[in-house]
C-alpha cells in the first residue's frame, strides 16, 4: 500500500563556490523544483492529485525560488496534509457505507474541534487540533458490530484501520466511540444511558 511521504527533512547543498551569485541561485532553485516534483508524484499516488503546498524563499512566504540568498539561504515547502486526509477518510466512509435507504451512507459528519463542518455544502475543514467523524444514525452501533450482510466487518474500524496504515507518520488516527449529546445531569442512570449511545467515530490529530 503507498504511503504518504511526509517533507520534515533538511537537504543541504553543496554549490561551487567559483559560480557567480547568480548562478548559484539558479541551481538551487532547480533542486528546490527537482526535489518537490519528487515529493508531488509520490503524494499524488496517495492522494490522486498532489497536494497544495506554500513556498516560503528565506522567510518570505511566496517569493520566487532563484530570489534564495546564494550564500546561506533557505528554501521551504510546506504541504497542507491534513485536508487531503480528511477528504479520503469521507470519501471512503460513504463507500463502505451498507446502502438499503441510503440513510446511513448520508448521515456521516465531521466535527472540527467540535464544530461540524458542512462538507455537502463544499466547506473546506478548518484547522483544528481535533478532527472526529461519527455516523449520527442510533442504528450505526449495530452496523458497526457487523449488522449488515454488506459491511460484515463494519465501517468506521475498517476504515480507520486504512487511514492509519496510509497516513500515521501525518496524523494519529485512531477508531472509538462517542456521544453525540451530553446530557446536562451526570446520574448513573444517565451515565450508562450515554454509553449505549455512543456512536462509532475516527478521531483524526495532526502531528
Amino acid at each position: 500500500m503507498a504511503r504518504i511521504s511526509t517533507f520534515g527533512r533538511d537537504i543541504k547543498l553543496i554549490v561551487d563556490k567559483n559560480l557567480s551569485p547568480q548562478a548559484r541561485q539558479k541551481f538551487a532553485a532547480a533542486e528546490a523544483r527537482r526535489i518537490l516534483s519528487d515529493v508531488q508524484a509520490s503524494n499524488a499516488r496517495v492522494f490522486g492529485e498532489a497536494p497544495q503546498h506554500t513556498t516560503i524563499v528565506d522567510g518570505k512566504i511566496g517569493a520566487p525560488l532563484e530570489s534564495v540568498n546564494p550564500e546561506h539561504g533557505k528554501i521551504v515547502f510546506e504541504f497542507q496534509l491534513v485536508g487531503p486526509v480528511l477528504e479520503w477518510i469521507g470519501e471512503q466512509l460513504v463507500l463502505n457505507s451498507p446502502v438499503l435507504t441510503g440513510r446511513y451512507r448520508d448521515s456521516h459528519v465531521m466535527l472540527a474541534d467540535g464544530v461540524e463542518v458542512d462538507v455537502d455544502a463544499g466547506e473546506k475543514a478548518p484547522a483544528a487540533d481535533e478532527y472526529k467523524f461519527v455516523n449520527t444514525r442510533p442504528y450505526s452501533r449495530k452496523i458497526e458490530r457487523g449488522l449488515s450482510d454488506q459491511a460484515p466487518d463494519g465501517v468506521f474500524e475498517v476504515v480507520a484501520d486504512s487511514a492509519r496504515r496510509r497516513f500515521g507518520n501525518i496524523a494519529n488516527i485512531k477508531f472509538t466511540y462517542v456521544a453525540l449529546y451530553v446530557p446536562a445531569s451526570r446520574a448513573k442512570s444517565e451515565r450508562a444511558a450515554e454509553r449505549e449511545s455512543r456512536n462509532p467515530a475516527i478521531v483524526v490529530r495532526p502531528r
